[in-house]
């Protein structure tokens, strides 16, 4: 198909594309290129303006950072699809009527952005930023642990926590680790090595979401060994011998 034939739409791809390789473009050489009017790419290009993809610079026109992403910006995207794919898998451990147990942390952010607005279910969280989302969502009875502030994060710990969740018994419990290996779970405090213990007590199904960035490393409190899960759900970075390690322990590895 010629350019000159091309869709509006079709047009402003090809446009995204040269900002993508050369980073400026000018209406001139758009519209020599594309062989259209001038009247024509400037209109093109007002477009990409509106939708926050070229902003106009002297002389011409560039592309923004959702046309040419930073390399952090990329790693955040990366990431995200990750805890994404993650909390995706973990949302088939949930019954329907269940009480859930949400631990803290990005993964379990994802995982409550899933069940957010379920009025079946009973979550329990000692996050209180999860505990707020999910009761504005109108999400089944949302309840928090209490217990413990830590510092200037974003949730409770400690025997207080761990005692309020000793009254529950849950469907399933997703636990989220400061740091894991084929050895178990490790985290890198003392009161939330507590609580995740006694919910891991009080959990029909437990199961770990973890991240392979996390994989190898460690955190000074034992949390537990992997038998204790009834699954483990990791990204498919995990390189193979890892994998294979993990898969002697805990058969129920679940890359995604």
């Amino acid at each position: 198909m010629r350019v000159a034939d091309m869709l509006p739409a079709e047009r402003r791809k090809l446009i995204l594309q040269r900002l993508r390789n050369s980073g400026t473009v000018t209406v001139r050489d758009l519209a020599a290129v594309m062989k259209v009017a001038q009247l024509t790419a400037r209109r093109d290009l007002r477009k990409l303006v509106e939708e926050g993809l070229a902003k106009p610079i002297s002389g011409g026109f560039q592309g923004t950072d959702k046309v040419n992403p930073s390399p952090s910006d990329i790693r955040t995207q990366a990431s995200t699809r990750t805890e994404t794919a993650i909390a995706s898998a973990a949302v088939s451990y949930i019954p329907e009527g269940g009480c859930v147990y949400l631990d803290t942390g990005s993964l379990a952010s994802a995982l409550a952005g899933l069940v957010s607005g379920r009025q079946d279910l009973t979550v329990v969280t000692n996050d209180f930023d999860l505990a707020r989302m999910l009761s504005e969502k109108n999400t089944g009875a949302v309840i928090h642990t209490g217990g413990q502030l830590s510092g200037l994060q974003s949730y409770s710990a400690g025997s207080l926590a761990a005692s309020a969740v000793k009254t529950f018994s849950f469907d399933c419990a997703f636990i989220t680790p400061d740091a894991w290996s084929a050895s178990g779970v490790t985290c890198r405090s003392g009161g939330l090595t507590l609580l995740k213990q006694s919910v891991l007590e009080r959990s029909v199904k437990p199961v770990l979401l973890a991240q392979s960035s996390r994989y190898g490393k460690n955190a000074p409190f034992v949390v537990c060994g992997l038998k204790k899960f009834s699954a483990v759900i990791c990204d498919q970075s995990l390189d193979a011998k890892a994998a294979a390690a993990v898969g002697k322990v805990n058969p129920e590895l679940k890359l995604v």
